[in-house]
């Protein structure tokens, strides 16, 4: 076994990253520093499946079911082998987004995760499901509440934490709100939310998966404009390696999907502009952030049918509207 190998060992074998986050929350209600919806026992419940879980590619569940999705639903022999020989692993690194190492002696495709972006993507995504909310033109209190949940997840991102006090309060009042007017305000959020997040990691490894498929951690591209193309290149293979995941994991008949799934491809890049110093200007060997989310934009247009891009002129437009907020990163 060689050094590289070690490494990725001591990463893969971290404790479960969502039993991790389960336990943490469970001893914070315990501790009255955040609220649940459930009990108590349904909550060690919960982390005694999540402790009964087996990880395949990765310590995180999410992850792992990403890949599994993406593997059933390609027929490509190169995409196939590396996936199906894929080691992901999450890095406490700050300054770490994602990265791609050259393929191990035993056949494996390496790749890390930055925690802090994965978390940030996380907070993110609560912020986009609660804007996509406002779409539904709810009334009376539950509009109060959807503000203030706004205000909340908000400040949940640009602090960069999970438990805020504010984002605990307003969860009381949507509780009421699902108690008053006995519908599933918190549940849709929540899928919201999810359906994001899912779609924003999907994103993620599939760009550190597309510098795998193009041969970058083989021949390593020169430092420069060469450098600049292939980063927009593994965003176009993670676009479309996320759309993969998208038709295997809600699949439908008319292969139509909310707008809130788009906005899931948009958010790593935005989550990264927290460690980028300019978000307008390229970097040495980098792209822009603004270029790359054009980028995938553009990427958007070919995935979708003429039809479904002229019907969703009105969502993309929004989506552009809303994306504006979390850019600045002072």
């Amino acid at each position: 076994m060689n050094e590289a190998d070690e490494v990725f060992n001591v990463q893969i074998s971290m404790a479960h990253v969502q039993r991790e986050k389960m336990e943490k929350f469970a001893q914070l209600c315990k501790e009255g520093k955040a609220i649940s919806g459930i009990s108590e026992e349904e909550l060690a419940s919960i982390i005694q499946d999540l402790n009964n879980d087996e990880v395949s590619y990765s310590n995180d569940m999410v992850v792992d079911m990403i890949i599994k999705y993406v593997l059933e639903n390609t027929n490509e022999e190169k995409l196939t082998t590396i996936l199906g020989n894929i080691k992901i692993a999450n890095v406490e690194r700050k300054e770490v987004i994602g990265s791609a190492y050259p393929q191990y002696m035993d056949g494996s495709y390496y790749v890390e995760i930055g925690e802090d972006i994965e978390k940030r993507i996380c907070l993110l995504s609560d912020v986009f499901a609660v804007l996509f909310m406002f779409n539904e033109k709810l009334v009376g209190m539950e509009n109060v509440i959807l503000c203030e949940l706004l205000k909340a997840t908000k400040n949940r991102y640009f602090m960069n934490e999970e438990f805020t006090e504010d984002f605990n309060s307003v969860q009381v009042y949507m509780m009421i709100c699902d108690n008053t007017y006995k519908d599933d305000f918190t549940d849709r959020y929540i899928a919201y939310a999810r359906e994001i997040y899912e779609m924003a990691i999907a994103f993620l490894i599939g760009h550190e998966i597309g510098h795998h498929y193009y041969g970058d951690t083989i021949g390593k591209p020169k430092q420069g404009m060469e450098r600049k193309i292939a980063e927009l290149k593994a965003d176009a293979f993670a676009l479309d390696f996320a759309f993969k995941y998208l038709e295997n994991s809600y699949p439908n008949k008319e292969n139509i999907y909310g707008i809130h799934f788009f906005a899931g491809t948009y958010v790593p890049l935005i989550a990264s502009a927290s460690i980028c110093k300019n978000i307008f200007e390229d970097g040495e060997n980098y792209p822009s952030i603004l270029k790359r989310l054009l980028g995938v934009q553009k990427g958007l247009q070919k995935i979708l049918t003429l039809t479904s891009w002229e019907e969703t002129k009105k969502y993309r437009d929004f989506l552009l509207k809303i994306i504006q907020f979390p850019l600045p990163t002072n």
